[in-house]
């Protein structure tokens, strides 16, 4: 059951703990020494094509007037007014604004990068030079982001519901869970703007999408950007709307992105100098009542976990674990300094924690989701979401350095198995296969959903197999997860994409479905 108290109080109650503790436990966990950095890692300038830069713009027409944006100066000087401490410009597959002479203005840090234009938008965070796309295949992908890990960088999936009523059948992010990110962008623009008008994110849905790669167990952090391009659409959409505060240990772009590399993040609505809140999930992993872990950090199941929140009473605190499930019911923000204790749930292997004013949600499905549901996301999806946490890790103690396993769940790409399907767009039931060696069990699911019997044996050649019927799926780029378990050895997850070429049979014609509005 959760436990909640005023700040002196349960700081003295900490304090005490602590102490008592450490005099009997000298190898306790020590909190991490840095400090929490509030920016935007989403901003475009005039050197994007969809912003216009006046007379002289080289990508952008007077007829575009309407999408008159910023310089570089312009963005930085926004956000240093606004309390940012640093600032992503992320153009449109350009990076003339880092050697534009605004880059880093005003003391706030810059962090290089662009928008990558795929099958959907990618952020490459820390990127210096532009990469080689290829045909934009999940495998040309893949290389992309090994690239820029390479150089240090990030790989973020923006938007992935981008416009979209009808997420996953119709993604923006067209490869799904084929490639691990290092973070997901889970709230894009303001909440209030909701496809299809005035065009936006669903970020309800980026939110199950980011959550996605928390329950195939991979650690991906979330993050939030403004998006923003114009001058006329900045009050609302300006530099820290919503604003991504990282935990890092050093002032600089570096220490950015190890933040953002770590998962170390909580996204707030409005920036510093607008009244933000803040929500700080943390654990106690030596039960010492320090909660000396935060999000990101690993700690055992069963360690005391709490939630404190800054500048927001009157709002409500969530929590939710493992398929996006409440952890308990809905808790009220009672003063300017709260904090909630509360103990994970059983089996859980992930939470994270949110703040949000009462919306009228129920009112809203009740009134129009019958009607309108599969046209707006107005009628279901959360407006008054105003700040949420990446996550906490709930597993047992990793195994040491070298041995199976170490480092956490293995990524796709270093399981000692591999996931085939057949190239190509398909109309008709095909084979997805699972070979490799020391497999003990393969669960396959589709789209997150699970297809046939949970568990596939292996065959006379020792490859375990399900049939994919395209036929109950509808048009365009879906997924088929294979969840691996090894003897002596982590399970894992292996990912593959795949594309329909037809109609959902069940849904009858395809002209007759509801149109998508993109904005």
């Amino acid at each position: 059951m959760p436990t909640r108290g005023s700040g002196r109080g349960r700081l003295a109650l900490a304090l005490t703990l602590a102490a008592a503790a450490l005099a009997t436990c000298p190898a306790a966990v020590a909190a991490p020494s840095g400090e929490w950095l509030a920016g935007d890692l989403h901003i475009h300038t005039t050197y994007s094509h969809d912003s216009y830069g006046g007379p002289g713009d080289d990508n952008t027409g007077p007829d575009d007037f309407f999408s008159l944006g910023f310089t570089v100066a312009g963005q930085f000087t926004q956000a240093r007014t606004r309390g940012l401490d640093y600032l992503a410009i992320s153009d449109h597959n350009d990076i003339r604004s880092q050697t534009d002479p605004g880059f880093g203005s005003g003391g706030v840090i810059g962090v290089r990068g662009y928008e990558n234009s795929l099958e959907g938008h990618a952020q490459m965070l820390g990127a210096g030079r532009l990469y080689a796309n290829g045909e934009s295949t999940g495998a040309d992908v893949q290389r992309l982001a090994d690239e820029v890990r390479a150089d240090g960088g990030i790989f973020q999936v923006n938007h992935p519901a981008n416009g979209s009523t009808s997420f996953p059948d119709d993604p923006d992010w067209g490869y799904l869970y084929e490639v691990v990110p290092d973070t997901v962008e889970t709230w894009n623009i303001s909440r209030l703007y909701q496809p299809p008008f005035p065009s936006g994110s669903s970020n309800d849905d980026a939110v199950r999408f980011w959550e996605g790669f928390l329950d195939r167990g991979h650690r991906v952090g979330a993050t939030g950007g403004s998006d923003s391009h114009g001058v006329f659409t900045s009050a609302l959409q300006g530099a820290g709307q919503p604003t991504t505060h990282v935990f890092v240990t050093e002032r600089s772009e570096r220490g950015v992105l190890e933040g953002l590399r770590a998962g170390r993040t909580y996204i707030s609505v409005q920036p510093p100098a607008f009244g933000g809140p803040g929500i700080f999930l943390e654990a106690d992993a030596e039960r010492n009542g320090s909660f000396e872990s935060i999000v990101g950090d690993t700690v055992a199941p069963g360690s005391p976990l709490r939630v404190r929140v800054r500048g927001a009473p009157g709002t409500f605190v969530r929590v939710f674990s493992d398929g996006g499930k409440k952890a308990f019911a809905d808790v009220p923000v009672t003063g300017p300094d709260f904090q909630l204790q509360f103990e994970s749930p059983a089996g859980a292997t992930w939470v994270r924690a949110e703040l949000f004013d009462p919306d009228g949600a129920d009112a809203r499905r009740a009134a129009c989701e019958v009607q309108f549901g599969s046209q707006t996301t107005y009628c279901r999806n959360e407006l008054l979401v105003t700040a949420m946490t990446s996550a906490i890790y709930l597993r047992e103690a990793q195994a040491p350095p070298g041995a199976p396993g170490a480092g956490g769940p293995p990524r796709p790409g270093n399981l000692p198995a591999t996931l085939r399907t057949p190239s190509g767009c398909h109309r008709r039931p095909f084979k997805a296969t699972v070979t490799g060696e020391g497999i003990e069990a393969v669960r396959f699911s589709v789209d997150g959903r699970p297809r046939g019997a949970a568990v596939r044996r292996p065959d006379a050649r020792d490859r375990y197999r399900v049939t994919v019927d395209p036929r109950r799926l509808r048009r365009g780029r879906h997924s088929v997860t294979a969840r691996v378990s090894f003897a002596g050895a982590p399970a894992g997850a292996l990912v593959a994409s795949f594309r329909v070429c037809r109609a959902q049979s069940r849904g009858g014609d395809e002209s007759r479905r509801s149109p998508r509005f993109t904005g």
